[in-house]
């Protein structure tokens, strides 16, 4: 899922060839960029940049929240393994072995205050057994940080249409975390990927951080 905010330049490259980058390094050729608002900048963008990827544009013309979003792929993946990233966040994770694993994964690091975010609850091998959108008394400070690597596609789209047949509008964002928390209670194995870095871009504050961050890197 790409927002407007994928164009803004940090550290002198944007958002989105931060991300499109890394996974094409690491040999993804096929990408689904779904776009809302001045979608067709985004569009331009990645056509004139990275003209050797398949790059697909779905266009998610109502905000109703990620789930939504990733929902509306569901033609386009045809059942296929998908990684999930957001348009607005940077990660520093090795992307090989995320690709290498055989089970789905999540993405994790550990944050002051979980509150504000969705939380992955772990064992201690690092599986994952519970995830939450923003508790209000985490038992973990696991944050899940945008990065989602889905091996049973079918299940997760079946999960979200449950959840958006539970919410109580249709106006209603529908986040992504309760599917993944459907996934797991009809037994699909999550493990967890510990990144090295996050740099949430999403808001004016941490993306000067994050800027400042990248440039001395």
């Amino acid at each position: 899922p790409v927002t407007i905010h994928a164009l803004i330049p940090v550290a002198g490259k944007t958002i989105l060839s931060y991300i499109i980058e890394q996974l094409a390094d690491a040999g993804v050729t096929e990408f689904i960029l779904v776009v809302g608002y001045l979608g067709d900048k985004i569009t331009d963008y990645a056509r004139a940049n990275y003209p050797h990827l398949n790059i697909t544009i779905i266009h998610q013309n109502e905000r109703k929240g990620l789930g939504h979003a990733v929902y509306l792929c569901k033609e386009a993946v045809q059942g296929d393994e998908l990684i999930i990233t957001l348009g607005d966040t940077i990660c520093e994770y090795h992307v090989e072995d995320l690709l290498a694993r055989k089970e789905s994964v999540l993405g994790i690091k550990k944050v002051d205050d979980p509150r504000e975010f969705g939380v992955a609850e772990t064992d201690e091998s690092g599986t994952v057994t519970r995830v939450i959108e923003k508790p209000q008394i985490p038992r973990t400070n696991n944050a899940l940080v945008g990065i989602y690597k889905i091996v049973n596609s079918a299940l997760l789209f079946k999960c979200i249409e449950q959840v958006m047949q539970g919410c109580g509008s249709v106006e209603d964002e529908m986040g992504l975390t309760p599917a993944l928390d459907c996934m797991i209670a009809s037994g699909e194995h999550f493990g967890s990927l510990k990144v090295t870095n996050w740099f949430d871009c999403g808001k004016k504050e941490t993306l000067l951080e994050s800027n400042a961050t990248l440039l001395k890197k």
